[in-house]
């Protein structure tokens, strides 16, 4: 059965199937959706209008349809209204979000609106079991869903790492020790926050790690396990050591469109610092570049993130601020010359404290 492709959809939930002596009834609610193309048993001829009403056009309303030129109609939709709440079975396993989503030092926010016109709105139901920290997801156990690691404070265990022991749509957390990456207290100090990312350096389909702490980094580790079992080795030719002495936070992303990962270094008092990569998506070289600039808003020590917010297919930028403040840009330039300019309309609400965001797409969506 050939499911519909909609757009600003949430979830489809199937009401009943009914059969009767002229075809297959089919009743669907269509929550928070547009029907664009069939949904049903068969779809040997068009998709004809057997009436009912007129449009669908956001209010609670029936349209039947004829999908399979035979007699009788095979689908019922129900229009629902586009400012319905979203379902939720009780389980935590929420309808998809226009994505990315955010977090800020541990508490999801989901996108509420457009892709381009929308407010963030809490989901605590997805929080992460840490807080005051930033966190770096990826897929660590190649099972299709999100797992994460998160800077701490202090010289324990710097970096914790936590698998997805559930889904997409209903995470469920469980830490996972064996996965922590070891510490190199010779090279740099781990009294303040650690800020990690995960990305693949070298193309070898695992993620490698690089990370930066209070004073010193980012420093770099190679993935030399596989993609189901992480093991980490230290890659000194990846790092990015000198980049800044306090406060340093890395983010990766490709910023000039060559297909491999450069990278954004904040540190504290002064702009962030550029690095493109010169060398491939197997091995990286940094060399800093004046290019990218972007501007700070308010107290000093800064963490960004990048995704692409609008659905316009380059990257934007928010970042956190000591004060709190989590401040939104958008990229008016384009896939190989980023542009980041203000963009307040984005902004997620302030934390109490130094916000550390990240923008992922929990949902798969």
């Amino acid at each position: 059965m050939a499911q519909t492709t909609a757009h600003r959809y949430n979830q489809w939930v199937r009401a009943s199937t009914i059969h009767s002596a002229l075809g297959l009834v089919l009743s669907l609610l269509l929550v928070n959706c547009h029907l664009t193309a069939p949904y049903g048993p068969s779809s040997k001829g068009p998709l004809v209008d057997s009436g009912a009403d007129s449009a669908l056009d956001g209010t609670v309303d029936g349209k039947i349809f004829d999908l399979s030129s035979e007699p009788g109609a095979d689908m019922l939709a129900v229009d629902a209204p586009l400012d319905a709440p979203p379902p939720n079975d009780g389980n935590n396993d929420f309808p998809p979000s226009i994505g990315p989503e955010l977090v800020v030092n541990g508490k999801v926010y989901v996108r509420k609106g457009s892709q381009e016109v929308f407010t963030w709105e809490r989901r605590p139901a997805w929080d992460l079991p840490q807080g005051n920290g930033k966190a770096a997801f990826g897929d660590l156990d190649s099972d299709g869903d999100l797992d994460f690691f998160f800077g701490q404070r202090g010289q324990g265990t710097p970096i914790v790492a936590y698998e997805n022991n559930g889904s997409f749509t209903a995470p469920a957390w469980l830490r996972r020790r064996t996965w922590d990456p070891p510490m190199a207290t010779n090279e740099i100090n781990y009294l303040g926050y650690t800020t990690p990312a995960l990305a693949d350096l070298d193309a070898d389909g695992d993620l490698d790690l690089l990370y930066g702490a209070q004073y010193g980094g980012p420093i770099a580790y190679k993935n030399v396990g596989d993609e189901t079992t992480a093991s980490w080795q230290r890659e000194v030719a990846w790092d990015l050591l000198g980049a800044g002495a306090n406060q340093v936070c890395v983010t990766i992303g490709d910023l000039d469109g060559d297909g491999d990962l450069d990278a954004l270094v904040d540190i504290v008092y002064s702009p962030a610092k550029r690095y493109r990569n010169d060398g491939s998506i197997n091995a990286p070289i940094w060399v800093g570049t004046t290019d990218w600039p972007v501007a700070k808003v308010g107290t000093w020590e800064f963490r960004s993130t990048l995704a692409d917010i609008d659905g316009d297919g380059d990257l934007d930028l928010i970042y956190g601020n000591r004060a709190g403040s989590v401040v939104a840009f958008r990229n008016e330039g384009d896939v190989n010359t980023p542009q980041w300019v203000r963009y307040a309309s984005w902004d997620a609400p302030s934390e109490t404290t130094a916000a550390n965001p990240t923008l992922v797409d929990l949902d798969g969506h």
